[in-house]
């Protein structure tokens, strides 16, 4: 997903306070008053956590195309404007033709024991609009299981055993068999099981608003999934229950940089870009991965706007941003020397 993260970045000049070859002793203690300065602000007032704190308890998730994403960008943008840094602004890197967002999930075994589950959804995967409750199946591994299941399926959930975790890999032809039967059957979903105690949210965002996904699938923590293969196997009727709001939006949804700009005087053409991407997957906040390092790019601009240190003669500029990859490659003119 990295080639479509919006990166938020502070474009910091290349020289800022390097002194020259000949420079003189009075202006060498210039400058390290002044880093002295900058050193204060950062350690007597940090206001980082403060930065990290909106970004995931407040704002939270920030997938790509996600309207917590949007929010984040005007954020963003707003604080740097705030800091006093100029031509706060979002710059459009992109689209996305579907947008998504994930509203609240929860699920629980119903019977043979009742409890909750631990699971999550892929990004731009269909819900259940509303709580479904049905019987768990296992799913079929050939056209005689499948034929023998046929009529249990319809509002099932269908345990599949995943390949990766000693499942057998279904034949191709079969496969586009049994996805018919499941389209047919209606059943409410499928289940399949994560590596250990980790679920890893994911997703693809290349899916269309004429054919969005309807088929709800659940990565379940992988106890639970064998504790409920255990329970098929010794033929014991299991029942599962699921809430999954998940949300599409009609796009395109425009994806957008956000900079802004701290001047500089002598080299106006070489930056040094400081940041991290703006957007996270949406299973958890987005706090290491990474609200972390928009956090310290945003701090970066406070300190250097709050210490009130000017760049000399043989500063470049310093800009904040919250930019993609290719955003340099989109706008050669308006970069044209990072540094």
């Amino acid at each position: 997903m990295s080639r479509l993260r919006g990166w938020l970045s502070l474009v910091v000049a290349a020289s800022l306070f390097a002194p020259s070859a000949f420079a003189a002793e009075k202006e060498k203690s210039k400058a390290e008053l002044e880093a002295e300065k900058i050193v204060a602000a950062g350690r007597e007032e940090s206001q980082v956590m403060d930065h990290l704190d909106v970004l995931s308890n407040r704002i939270g998730p920030r997938l790509t195309s996600s309207d917590g994403l949007q929010t984040a960008c005007e954020w963003a943008r707003d604080k740097f404007a705030s800091l006093g840094l100029e031509n706060a602004r979002l710059e459009e890197w992109g689209s996305f033709p579907v947008g998504f967002n994930r509203g609240p999930w929860s699920g629980k075994v119903i019977g043979p024991s009742e409890h909750a589950l631990e699971f999550i959804t892929m990004a731009w995967s269909a819900g259940t609009r509303g709580v479904v409750r049905g019987k768990a199946v296992l799913a079929p591994t050939d056209e005689k299981q499948l034929d023998a299941i046929k009529d249990t399926l319809p509002g099932s959930w269908v345990i599949t055993a995943s390949p990766s975790r000693g499942g057998p890999r279904p034949d191709p032809a079969f496969q586009k068999t049994l996805n018919a039967a499941y389209d047919a059957a209606k059943i409410a979903g499928l289940v399949r099981s994560g590596r250990g105690d980790v679920i890893i949210t994911a997703g693809n965002q290349k899916i269309s608003w004429d054919k969005l996904p309807t088929t709800p699938s659940v990565l379940l923590v992988q106890k639970q999934f064998d504790e409920i293969v255990a329970w098929l196997k010794e033929d014991k009727p299991v029942s599962l229950e699921f809430d999954i709001r998940n949300y599409f939006k009609k796009g395109p949804i425009k994806l957008y940089n956000v900079i802004a700009d701290i001047p500089g005087s002598e080299k106006p053409d070489e930056y040094v870009i400081v940041g991290g991407h703006i957007d996270s997957w949406d299973g958890a906040t987005g706090t290491t991965d990474n609200g972390t390092g928009c956090a310290t790019a945003i701090e970066a601009a406070r300190i250097l706007m709050k210490s009130g240190v000017k760049p000399n003669e043989r500063s470049g500029s310093c800009s904040g941003a919250a930019r993609s990859r290719t955003c340099s490659a989109r706008r050669p003119t308006s970069r044209p020397t990072p540094s």
